[in-house]
């Protein structure tokens, strides 16, 4: 298959971009303008951005949409308003469904994000389940997901959501509470759990979402919308899975008084995923910890 990725230079597009070429698939490289208006591709083997070439995107079987604004809400901050995801997040979308429906491509995958599941959920949520989310952030890719669905259901295209948990691996950007105790703990320092640790994050490794686009693309008619998680840990068991992939002491919880979030769970249902595609997690929490402790072992790809 010929594929097109927006937003291939990316932490997650680097890593599917290794993964289809292994697989045989010949992959473009989409971008934008600045404003978001018009759809444009990388000179291959550079960085400089130019113009679609008239039958480019007629010469694709399918097109996975990473490109967009990541999440930089902070839990009670209003910093963070729409205009920063409006057009990174809704307006690209759009721009790149119609061009993809003008141009005949019969398949489209959405990276969205169990963001839109928000923090009044149920534990764990399903695709059945209603979103709502409760960040900025959270509100514009459901709205994106809401594009990709109208689209998908007045024209031949075959358009799917794939609603991310944290992504972990190499490459990623360190943020999150897995790269920060792997941080300290490289440094020599010693992590702290605050209040009980009992919060709950659901991480997916990069490659395994790599692997779920490619379970995608072989299915003939896949569904709308997929969980893609691996498995969740709380707080204080990660700690403890860090503590000891770095040779450190346990850390005990701390007097700290419990943030907010102490009780909350990020973990998502994915049997949809399992029974619909063929896709489980198959990389472990350590590989992450492990390629921050010696990261000369497995380099990011790019």
């Amino acid at each position: 298959m010929k594929i097109g990725i927006t937003g291939s230079r990316g932490f997650i597009g680097g890593h599917c971009v290794h993964r289809l070429t292994s697989e045989g698939h010949t992959v473009v490289a989409l971008t934008s303008d600045p404003d978001f208006t018009e759809l444009l591709q990388y000179r291959p083997g550079s960085d400089e951005r130019i113009p679609l070439g008239p039958d480019v995107l007629k010469s694709l079987d399918a097109v996975l949409h990473l490109a967009g604004r990541p999440n930089r809400d902070t839990a009670g901050s209003v910093t963070a308003g729409w205009s920063v995801y409006e057009g990174a997040n809704i307006r690209l979308t759009d721009r790149v469904l119609s061009s993809v429906v003008n141009a005949g491509v019969r398949t489209f995958i959405f990276a969205s994000t169990t963001a839109v599941y928000g923090a009044q959920r149920p534990v764990p949520p399903t695709e059945a389940d209603l979103p709502a989310p409760d960040s900025m952030y959270g509100i514009s890719k459901l709205t994106a997901e809401h594009v990709v669905r109208w689209y998908g259901d007045r024209f031949p295209l075959s358009a799917v959501s794939l609603r991310l948990n944290q992504v972990v691996g190499p490459g990623d950007g360190g943020r999150g509470v897995l790269p920060r105790f792997c941080d300290l703990l490289s440094r020599g320092e010693q992590i702290h759990v605050h209040g009980t640790g009992n919060a709950v994050r659901g991480f997916v490794d990069v490659r395994d979402v790599a692997e779920a686009v490619v379970c995608v693309l072989r299915h003939g008619r896949p569904e709308p919308v997929y969980n893609i998680s691996g498995r969740p840990y709380s707080i204080r068991a990660l700690a403890e899975r860090c503590c000891q992939e770095f040779g450190h002491p346990v850390p005990e919880p701390t007097a700290v008084p419990p943030l907010n979030d102490d009780a909350s769970d990020t973990s998502v249902d994915c049997l949809l995923a399992k029974e619909s595609l063929g896709w489980e997690p198959v990389q472990d929490i350590a590989a992450s910890i492990r390629f921050r402790r010696f990261p000369e072992t497995l380099l990011p790809v790019r």
